[in-house]
């Protein structure tokens, strides 16, 4: 898909496909990511963090709801007194959320002060010394169960994702379906089809699927094998002729092999290129 540049021009439709990026992007390094369950170092730290985030669900909703409230009361109270920091209540919860963060004043409420600081010290009580305090209790008990059972939870997980594959492996009607990742995966539309046709048809087009991606991936080798072993005509061409040069015995031998390895060194070297292209050839045939 192409994008001229009045797309880019409009706002709103650069917006919408600023978020379909960022939306594409974020799914591919999750799908990334998600091979990092298969190391147990990082699986427990993984799993420790889910397991803090589930257990702290609750505690979450109580915060916001107490941040909500606090709201409430200092926007009905000093919207009209400091419209800046309470005037409607995003703006209040904002403030709020602030001096969680220890960013808040005692003295932006002009003739309200001594209330305005007595309601604020109570926010910073509650919220700061409490709540936080409270977090750090759960997240310290998740942490410490994790530590035991991470090890039993990584099995779990990796006996679960490997279970997904034994599964498909058992039918050879299927197994083609699960074994390449994006994007090679979109080459997979004959199997899915094929799966729609009856076992006996999906079975034969999974294994000429299998053949397919098999000999398109060494065509790739076997021509990058050829070139390489192209570039190392002409070095290994020098190389023999000094070999010959410096290694024959007697003088008119080594001019007699030299001579020969002039004129006939190339054709040798791409009969030896073809039969090692061959033996790899037939190394592949052997699948």
């Amino acid at each position: 898909m192409q994008l001229d540049e009045k797309t880019f021009l409009d706002k709103t439709a650069k917006r919408k496909y600023d978020y379909l990026i960022i939306m594409t992007s974020t799914l591919c390094f999750c799908r990334c990511f998600a091979y990092s369950f298969m190391i147990e170092s990082i699986s427990k730290m993984i799993l420790t963090f889910i397991s803090m985030v589930i257990d702290t669900s609750a505690f979450m909703f109580l915060t916001v709801w107490y941040l909500f409230v606090m709201s409430a009361i200092f926007c009905t109270v000093y919207q009209n007194v400091n419209p800046s920091m309470y005037g409607d209540i995003t703006t209040t919860m904002t403030s709020m959320f602030d001096s969680f963060l220890a960013s808040y004043s005692y003295g932006s409420v002009k003739d309200s002060e001594l209330p305005h600081m007595f309601l604020m010290i109570i926010h910073i009580f509650a919220g700061n010394i409490v709540l936080f305090n409270y977090l750090i209790a759960i997240l310290s008990t998740t942490y410490g169960l994790l530590l035991e059972t991470g090890v039993f939870q990584f099995k779990v997980k990796l006996y679960r994702y490997c279970e997904r594959y034994m599964i498909a492996f058992d039918y050879d009607s299927y197994r083609e379906l699960v074994l390449y990742p994006a994007p090679i995966c979109i080459l997979s539309i004959p199997v899915v089809l094929g799966s729609l046709m009856g076992e006996n048809i999906s079975a034969k087009v999974n294994t000429g699927y299998s053949y397919f991606i098999f000999w398109m991936e060494n065509i790739v080798f076997l021509a990058g094998f050829f070139c390489f072993e192209m570039l190392l005509v002409f070095p290994v061409y020098l190389k023999n002729v000094y070999v010959m040069l410096a290694y024959s015995p007697g003088f008119f031998t080594s001019a007699f092999n030299s001579a020969r390895w002039i004129l006939l060194g190339p054709f040798y070297e791409v009969i030896l290129i073809l039969m090692d292209l061959k033996l790899l050839f037939d190394l592949c045939t052997m699948h």
